[in-house]
């Protein structure tokens, strides 16, 4: 597994990205997080420069790869941060181990899908069907358009859209198995801190506040003015609240609750 990696002291926390990007869309945050901690950034399997695993795995099968190469880095106790397929990989990974090392959880855009929600992700999924005059390409920068919106940030839908052909005979591994799954009994048994931090445009913000209703003491944000992919946007915001989060952040600059 690839990773990125910023931060010599403070609390360690690890970032999980959504499918089907990479670790590259917490670029701009990574700096910021490890002024205060050491910030570890992976490419999920598959994605990225990680390699593949041999078949589609389902979200528990990723969550156990992850928990494999935090140990293999030696991290011990540490923070989460997910987005989207991330953040459910990290509740997955939390659940699973009653003496779990993780201090701290923060989710956005937690998948907690309905049917109709699936199936608007299912719509959006274009089967990779490569073809010699590369109008497949066309299809996939079409998609990301679509996810993103025709006004969203072209670099990111750039990004996304290199990510996705990079991968592409298996780009729709992660989101197949986020529709898969079903967060809410991993939700219901988290016993760290945990914060659901997102824009009001996103398209998981309503699943973060029905999310939110399921974790016992757990913070909410759900900022008006933002939409989509913070840590990219708004990568200053996005690593101000983690860190205050987790106690190493500049508590005058801001309170996080409901």
């Amino acid at each position: 597994m690839h990773y990125r990696r910023f931060g010599d002291s403070g609390p360690d926390l690890v970032l999980l990205h959504e499918a089907p990007l990479s670790s590259v869309v917490f670029d701009k945050c990574l700096p910021i997080l490890g002024r205060s901690a050491r910030a570890v950034a992976f490419d999920l399997p598959g994605y990225g420069a990680s390699d593949p695993p041999s078949h589609a795995p389902t979200i528990k099968e990723y969550s156990n790869l992850v928990i494999e190469a935090i140990e293999l880095l030696g991290i011990e106790d540490f923070a989460l941060a997910g987005v989207h397929t991330g953040a459910a990989i990290g509740a997955e990974l939390i659940s699973q181990d009653e003496d779990s090392q993780v201090t701290h959880a923060i989710f956005t855009g937690m998948p907690l899908l309905d049917a109709d929600h699936k199936a608007a992700i299912e719509s959006r999924i274009v089967p990779p069907q490569p073809n010699p005059d590369g109008s497949h390409m066309e299809k996939v920068w079409a998609a990301r358009q679509q996810t993103v919106g025709e006004s969203g940030d072209f670099e990111l839908c750039q990004l996304g859209a290199i990510d996705i052909l990079s991968v592409y005979e298996r780009y729709d591994w992660g989101i197949r198995a986020t529709i898969d799954h079903d967060a809410a009994p991993a939700l219901k048994v988290l016993k760290c801190p945990v914060l659901f931090l997102n824009g009001a445009g996103d398209r998981m913000a309503k699943s973060d506040e029905a999310a939110a209703a399921l974790v016992p003491d757990a913070k909410l944000e759900i900022n008006p003015d933002m939409g989509s992919q913070i840590p990219w946007h708004e990568p200053d915001y996005y690593a101000r609240v983690l860190l205050e989060f987790l106690g190493v952040g500049d508590a005058s600059v801001r309170n996080v609750g409901r």
